[in-house]
Order: structure tokens, then sequence, then C-alpha cells
């Protein structure tokens, strides 16, 4: 009993101090504190220092100098070292006065001013009352974003690229020399098989010291699991032997850090990846871009008040950060953390997965979808950024091998080596001006295009969702917009016009746009709409028309067209508008509507509307007949002219002496006749008096009855008409389910008082 009263009396000072503190600790971390104290087990923490370089004012500070790369690099990595050297000491003092029971391990940081610690909960409540000291956040252990599938794929193919890297259109930065010779990327993942074919050749560290290109166990890259080789192979893998190009940017260097399953803190990694060689003046030891598929718990929670700053961090050094959205889709806020923070537009990168053999690039089942966990509006809280193909992706597998792989950590490697062709063509570019570029001109595609997404925030920029972002990368989209500018969004309602009045003409008309793609309003002096006839440019108007006629065209031909606003002084054009129409209009009438049959005694009478117009919703100038059938046979044919369009028609026939389906259809005059599509179907209805007595074994009589489960038997008790009679539990038993319905009854000739329905 002593003891217990002792640990609960621990346990409310415990608790008093974290409330009362001078740092926040977080939520998660006073829970786990809470558990530890039985047992006074450690916890693994980040220390956020009070005292932080302001880096999103020295990234500011930077674009507004147009400082170099270099400039850029020394002076984020300096100031974030002298911060850390400034302020660390006493509380580095303070750790490593106390046992290792107390303090089994901690660790500085200069990426941000904090420091990770594995301390008991006591020792952390005494850091909670320090005042140089901001918060305690728990230190979550990263996670493998695993693949949904896995299987074996062909070996080295002659002459091959990958279909995924032509949907990100990365083959068109190619055919213009860019394959990202020169550029440095990095992955952080399981590792990468330092030996395989298509990666070996071009790993750093085969001209640098090892641990300038690999941060994970040993002297030389591995993969504990074959995840991180086949991401790489997608960022950069080629086999040069066989010309079996796996990656997006075949000619880039790589290195990589071994931070999930090997003990390897991805803080660190981030650290590490800033300055590999130790030496803030270089940049060529840097990596241009980071590709990064794990996450950390908690899922759809927000981890920005550690990892927001050091992204930060990262970013303002010039470096693209990218990372999978996560496997956790299809439900609302499924983005795994810390890809969920939305410091800006584009960091943190999260890219949702398409399936890319599909021509409609439909989102897969799989990918995490948004909103963000961390709050904001608009756009800032869209995710994820932009799509990429991540299903069925073939890639390099540990031995030398390759696999087919699925999931979004297939996807994210397609933006890094997007990254990695746009920094070879823009050197002097940041990560996060290219990282922008591949967010602006990112497309919706077929799939996204054809679906309402009810997820679609108000007020958020045209296309945009929680499901796709902004939609699929198109690398050479990016390559115009940073070479050009940013181009004129895309001209709406587009629209082709010709009927009979005038048919060697086309009436085109549309909306122009009135902004660039980043939202900046943009002026019709601005821009000029060119257009183009069966892919060939015809002509252009300036700004403000929206309407042009093209003449001199073949009636009846079908004429395509696509539209583009280009700006006049940079050339950077919208994505085109589309459309197709016939000149003169269609020839194909509409179907003749409001068919109705009727029957009385030996007459049978037909009655339907003419249409008046094509298919196309063009007026019709040359109506010529109605065609009548009968179970699909033709039956007769009315001559009709112009004036007797949209006018009600009927016919009379002597009945038939089978119930048959009608259905009738309008020709044009052309020879040979245009026909319209058929009218919906009628059956002729049952005359009265009409009676069945259900006197023969099997179905009942379909010229009058449909029916399921339906049988005229002998099963009946005392048949009150023998030999049969009509059996609702039939061959529907035991379940049942029997239906009968008659067909319809001509009712227009009877009086209300003299209609009877029995079953007797």
């Amino acid at each position: 009993m002593k003891n217990y009263i002792y640990f609960s009396c621990f346990l409310v000072i415990i608790a008093s101090s974290i409330t009362y503190g001078s740092a926040d600790i977080s939520p998660y971390l006073q829970e786990k504190m809470l558990e530890a104290m039985e047992n006074n087990q450690p916890l693994p923490v980040m220390i956020m220092l009070k005292d932080q370089v302001d880096i999103v004012e020295l990234d500011r500070l930077l674009y507004e100098e147009n400082a170099s790369a270099e400039e850029r690099a020394y002076r984020v990595i300096t100031a974030l070292q002298e911060k850390a050297k400034n302020t660390q000491t006493y509380l580095l003092n303070y750790l490593s006065a106390q046992s290792k029971q107390e303090v089994p391990f901690f660790k500085e940081y200069w990426i941000i001013n904090a420091i990770e610690v594995e301390a008991i909960p006591a020792i952390l409540v005494d850091i909670s009352k320090r005042k140089d000291v901001e918060l305690l956040d728990y230190r979550y252990e990263e996670k493998l974003v695993k693949p949904v599938s896995r299987g074996p794929a062909p070996e080295q193919v002659l002459d091959n690229t990958e279909p995924g890297l032509k949907v990100v259109n990365a083959h068109k930065l190619w055919a213009l020399g860019y394959t990202g010779a020169g550029r440095l990327v990095m992955n952080m993942d399981t590792g990468v098989d330092g030996n395989h074919p298509a990666l070996s050749s071009r790993w750093r560290g085969t001209h640098v010291p090892y641990n300038h290109a690999w941060y994970g166990p040993g002297t030389f890259p591995t993969d504990n699991d074959g995840h991180g080789s086949h991401t790489m192979g997608t960022i950069t893998g080629l086999a040069v032997a066989t010309n079996d190009t796996i990656g997006v940017a075949p000619g880039a260097e790589w290195i990589a850090a071994a931070t999930i399953g090997t003990g390897y803190s991805s803080s660190a990694a981030f650290q590490w990846a800033m300055n590999p060689d130790g030496n803030p003046s270089t940049t060529d030891d840097m990596p241009d871009v980071i590709s990064n598929s794990w996450y950390q718990n908690p899922i759809g929670g927000c981890l920005i008040s550690t990892w927001g700053p050091l992204l930060n961090s990262v970013e303002a050094a010039g470096i693209a950060v990218i990372f999978s959205s996560g496997n956790e889709g299809p439900g609302s806020q499924t983005i795994t953390g810390p890809k969920n923070i939305n410091t800006n537009l584009v960091n943190v990168w999260a890219t949702g997965a398409l399936t890319g053999g599909s021509s409609l690039l439909p989102i897969a089942s799989f990918s995490s979808r948004g909103p963000s966990g961390c709050g904001g509006t608009g756009s800032l809280l869209i995710k994820p950024e932009a799509t990429a193909p991540g299903v069925s992706v073939r890639s390099a597998a540990p031995g030398g091998g390759y696999a087919l792989l699925s999931g979004t950590s297939m996807a994210c490697p397609h933006v890094a080596g997007a990254v990695a062709l746009l920094k070879e063509a823009f050197p002097n570019k940041t990560g996060h001006e290219i990282e922008l570029a591949l967010y602006y001109t990112a497309k919706e595609t077929p799939a996204d295009l054809a679906e309402n997404d009810p997820g679609e925030p108000t007020g958020s920029t045209s296309g945009e969702d929680h499901t796709y972002g902004k939609g699929v990368i198109d690398v050479y989209g990016a390559y115009e917009y940073l070479m050009y500018g940013p181009a004129p969004l895309q001209p709406q309602d587009f629209s082709a016009y010709s009927d009979y009045s005038m048919p060697n003409n086309m009436e085109l008309s549309w909306s122009d746009p009135t902004a660039v793609i980043t939202g900046d309003p943009l002026n019709a002096s601005d821009f000029h709409v060119y257009i183009e006839r069966d892919s060939v440019l015809i002509d252009s108007v300036a700004g403000g028309t929206e309407v042009y006629t093209d003449m001199g065209l073949t009636d009846g031909q079908e004429y395509h067209y696509s539209i583009y606003a280009r700006m006049d002084t940079s050339g950077s054009r919208s994505i085109p508008a589309h459309a197709s129409w016939i000149a003169g209009g269609s020839p194909i009438p509409k179907s003749p509507t409001e068919l109705n049959v009727y029957r009385s005694g030996s007459e049978l009478k037909l009655t339907w509307k003419n249409p008046s117009r094509n298919i196309d919703d063009t007026p019709m100038d040359d109506f010529s007949a109605i065609r009548l059938y009968h179970d699909g046979v033709l039956v007769n044919t009315f001559t009709r002219s112009s004036s007797d369009t949209a006018r009600l028609d009927s016919t009379v026939f002597s009945v038939l002496p089978v119930y048959l389906y009608w259905h009738i259809t309008a020709l044009d005059d052309e020879s040979p006749a245009n026909e319209s599509d058929p009218s919906q179907s009628r059956r002729t209805p049952i005359d009265l008096n009409f009676a069945d007595n259900f006197s023969l074994f099997g179905s009942p009589d379909p010229d009058f009855w449909l029916q399921e489960k339906v049988t005229v038997d002998d099963r009946a008790v005392d048949p009150p008409s023998p030999p049969y009679t009509l059996n609702l539990n039939g061959t529907g038993m035991p379940v049942g389910d029997d239906v009968l319905e008659s067909f319809p009854f001509d009712l227009s000739a009877q009086q209300s008082n003299g209609i009877k329905f029995a079953y007797l």
C-alpha cells in the first residue's frame, strides 16, 4: 500500500508539471509519459528550443536578393549551425550530467535548433521547465509506405522506355537533350542495391568518399527490403548495356539514406543531405531532390510543429522534398504525416498514384486523399499536390532484377526524377521554384475530368481536388512554364456550330481566360487566341474577340478544332480546348417521339411526333419519310416533307393476327437517305374483352403475359377449372418471388363503368 500511495503522488506531480511547465508538451507525448511512469521507461523525444532561425524570412530575403545556389546554401547552413552552436550548450551540459539510465541517448541538431533525446519522464518534466525550451514532442518511428502489390517483371528489355515515363512527358525533355546529367538525386528509403546494373555506374560514391554519398549501415549501398532500389530506379534507372530505361532522369547521379528498418533517423538524414561533405561552401554534394516513401504516425494528424521548421530549412537550402501521399485511400483525409504538412503550396509535396496503364489515368483506389490535417483554406488545404503513375510500375529489384510494384511510393519518384530534369535545364532555380512549376502545370486526367468530385472545396483553383490534386505532372509543361513564364488558363466554353443555313461555314465561340495558371489576372491585351483546324494552324485573333468564323468548308464533312491562348511577350500557351462539328450540321435526323399504339375492334392506330431537328440539335430542313417497323421488320414507309416536321402524325391499320412490337424511324432526302435511331418501342395492346383460362400446361401465354417463376400446372388442390391452374409458387419454390404482369390493355374506347379486372 505504501508503494502504491507513493506512485499515485508521483503521477499527480508529473501531470501537474506537464500542465504548468514552461515548454509545451504535445498531447501524445503526455499520454506516453503517463504510461512510462510505472516502469520509469525512457521515451524518444524531440526537444525544440525557443531561439530558432527565422528560416522563412531568410528564405524570402534570399529570393529578394536573387542569391545564387551556392550563396543560398552557405547562408542557410551557416545560419542554422551558428544558432545551434550558440544556444544548445546549457541544455547539452544538463543532459550530459544525467545518468545513462535517465538519459540513454541524445543527439544535437542544427537543421532545426533541436535535440533528440531518450529520457525518463522525470527528466522530460525538468526539461519542460526550462526557459530556453519551446516544445517537447514524441519522436515517432519512420514506417515504410508498403506497396499494395508486388510481382515479378521482365528482365532487361532491349531499347525499352517504361510507359509511366511517357505519361509524365519525360521523353519530351530527353528529346531536348535533358536527362538529368550533372544533377544529383537522393531517396530516403530502405536503401539501394548499389550493384544493380541500372544504378551502379551513377552512384556518386564511385568517385567521392562513401560517407558523402551513403547514409546508412556499412560503407556501400545495400537494400534490406527492395523498396528503395525500386524507387531509385524510377528516379534515375538505366541499364546502359540494353538501353532499358526505367528512370525519369537516367543521366543523374544518386546518393541515398537507408532510414527505414535500419535505425538511422530521417531527421538526421535530412541534415546530412544539406551538407554531405561537411563543407557549407560546396553544393555539388547536395541533392537537388529527396524522394520519400515513408510516414510517421498519427495518420491524419499533423506533425507541423517539428517537421514544418525542418522541411522549411531543407527547402530554403534549395532542395526539393517529394513525398508519397500514402496508401490509406480511398477515405477522406488519409494523407499520412509528415506529408500532410502545408507550410506553403508545395511544402511538403505529396504525390498520389494513378493507373498509368490506362489512357484515362484514373486514381488508384489505395491512393490517400486529402484534405490536409494541418488546417488552412483553399489550395493550401488541398492534398495531394499532384499525381503520377503508381500502379504496376516496373523498376529495379535487389540482385540485378526487376519487379512490378503498386503504391504511391511508385508515383513519388516520378516527380523526383522530373525535378532532376528541370534542374538540369534551369540550374539556377531552387527546388521550391521547380516544384511550383510542376504544380501549376499538372493537368487533369480524362478520368478526373469525368468525375464530379464531391470533395472539391469551394473557392479552390479550377481542377484541383482532394483526390488528384492539380492532376498528373507534365514535366514538359513545367519546362515551358520555367522557360516562358506562367501560361494563361485554358479558354472555356469552346464550341463549334454550323447548320443547313451556313453549310460551308463554322461558327466558333469561347470565353477568354482572365488569369494565368498562378491565379494572377490576365488582360485581353496580353495574348492572342490561336485556332487550329484538324491540327493545322489556320488563324489567330486578339484577346477579347471570343468568336471566329471559319469559311470555305465542305458541307457534310466533320472538322476538329483546337484553340489555345498564347502570351504575346513570352510565348507561353494554355492547355488547348477542343470542339468538333459537321459543316452544315449532322445529316442524321433525331428519332420520332411520343409513339403510342391504340387498338379498338378491327383497327390499330399508331400516333407519334415527327422530329424537327438533327441528332446534333441543328434544325432539319430535309425531312422526307417515316418508316414503320414491327418486330424489327419494315412494314411501311410514309412519305413526308419539311412542312411535316414537329407535327403530330398517325396511321391506321387493320388488326394483325399476333401481338407485335412497333417502332418508327425518320429519314432525310439524301441519297442514300440518312435514317434516325429507332423510336421507343411500343407493343400492340390487348383488346377488351379479354380472358385467359390458363388452359395450356407450362408458362403463361407469352402473347399476353410477362412472367418470372410462374407455371400453369396441375398441382392445385381441387382446381376450379381442371385440369390446370395458375401456380404462383411453382418454379420459384421454396423461395417464391413469382411475378406475373400483363401486357397493356387498350382502354381508349371503354366506358369507365364497363371495365372489370378479376381472377376467378
